[in-house]
């Protein structure tokens, strides 16, 4: 199962959330992930607008489901307003992808850290999903 818990602009997906607890209280622990879509239209409904801002929102309500390990999707569309400057995108990434890993290597320890490059976004390209591999 893959549950989408945050949205491109910058709400979180109480759908997702509820159909991710639904599957961790009938004990489904295995196959199960999640996926954001971030807000970087720098108007975003919960008024964080940095990468790093909204990973900590998203992991702050990430733990309040037991067991769940941090988001391994990012999902990156050009329909959700990313800069036509890759480094602008990648530095956005960056910052996100930065706070889950200090998030993992401090509260998750053991489980493995993410380690991947952080990828140019061409947004003259179709929507595409960057992973991030729990090693």
């Amino acid at each position: 199962m893959l549950g989408h818990i945050y949205k491109s602009s910058g709400t979180f997906d109480e759908v997702g959330f509820q159909n991710l607890y639904n599957a961790y209280t009938a004990g489904n622990y295995e196959g199960i992930d999640s996926f954001i879509s971030p807000c970087v239209s720098g108007n975003c409904a919960n008024g964080l607008n940095s990468g790093k801002d909204q990973a900590n929102a998203i992991l702050e309500r990430i733990t309040q489901i037991e067991q769940f390990h941090p988001f391994p999707w990012i999902s990156v569309s050009r329909a959700d307003g990313w800069s036509a400057d890759p480094e602008t995108n990648a530095a956005f990434l960056k910052d996100m992808i930065e706070t889950i890993w200090v998030y993992e290597a401090n509260v998750l320890p053991g489980r493995g850290i993410c380690h991947y490059p952080i990828p140019k976004i061409d947004t003259k390209n179709d929507t595409f999903w960057h992973f991030c591999q729990q090693l």
